[in-house]
């Protein structure tokens, strides 16, 4: 099923429609670019909001299916899809 949100529209009252759901993320460069690095199997396990704007996520932890914890700013994530 793709997610047709950006994780932009996710709020602290939605993000639980993503968190802990296996996964592809494409992730790259922390600008404007399309660009992509890799492209990661695995289940968002941590959202943190900004403090300024509880709504506003600003980065998240990814568990990879090799259980690796990796730490993304949402402007690394180029793409996502919900298997």
């Amino acid at each position: 099923m793709n997610v047709h949100l950006k994780i932009l529209d996710y709020n602290q009252d939605s993000i639980d429609q993503i968190m802990n759901k296996q996964m592809t993320i494409k992730v790259g460069p922390s600008d404007l670019t399309l660009e992509i690095d890799e492209t990661l199997i695995g289940r968002i396990t941590e959202v943190r909001f900004s403090a300024n704007n509880q709504t506003l996520p600003v980065d998240f932890t990814f568990i990879t299916d090799q259980d690796e914890k990796r730490k993304f700013s949402v402007y690394q994530l180029k793409d996502f899809e919900e298997k």
